[in-house]
């Protein structure tokens, strides 16, 4: 089994995983900014970062999934496919969990209407030269085409969604970049010498 067969067990049994060109400029952004540890939030089966480990030998990733089937799954995957152990899968809800350390890069792709939470939650654990890289923030084009048919809890979701994008870019101590990649990739970084974020909850 290979990354190419995982990926088509995804797209068979339609379970959303990132792109390959997000997962190309997330491997960018690691090189870009010297990462070695890694926080996931949003596991999946394991698509993401089982390609990332395989494109940087020396990188660590810590990954949560609440969805107990789909931790079993990845967990599967993991024992076929990382071959040098540099994944620590955990089956936890996110806002349960409190990080042991500080990483050099924070992956959001959980919950789509929860982006400010797990911002508020996780950016505090962010190292000074890291960056946290949120997914989806365009949602497959949703904010761009009329939703109105749409169910009212797909419409309050991208209204989150738009919320929290334009909530982060009037943060004064954060620096934000949103790259033209896969469903929209946001990047935030601590501006230079800020210390206001670290080693608690951000409000």
């Amino acid at each position: 089994m290979n990354l190419h067969d995982l990926k088509q067990i995804a797209l068979i049994t339609d379970i959303p995983i990132m792109s390959d060109d997000t997962i190309e400029a997330i491997s960018k952004e690691i090189t870009l900014h010297h990462c070695f540890s890694v926080l996931e939030i949003g596991t999946a089966i394991g698509f993401s970062s089982l390609s990332l480990a395989h494109k940087h030998e020396n990188l660590s990733i810590t990954t949560l999934e609440k969805d107990e089937d789909r931790y079993e799954e990845a967990i599967k995957y993991k024992s076929l496919l990382d071959q040098r152990n540099q994944i620590k899968m955990i089956c936890t809800d996110a806002f349960e969990y409190s990080p042991h350390q500080m990483y050099d890069c924070i992956i959001i792709d959980g919950a789509k209407a929860s982006n400010q939470r797990f911002f508020q939650r996780f950016f505090p654990f962010l190292k000074p030269s890291g960056c946290m890289l949120i997914d989806n923030i365009d949602f497959h084009g949703a904010r761009d085409e009329d939703i109105q048919h749409r169910s009212r809890q797909f419409k309050k979701m991208i209204h989150k969604i738009s919320e929290f994008e334009s909530w982060i870019k009037q943060h004064a101590y954060v620096n934000v970049e949103k790259l033209d990649v896969g469903d929209g990739l946001l990047k935030i970084t601590h501006k230079p010498h800020d210390t206001h974020f670290y080693g608690k909850i951000v409000q």
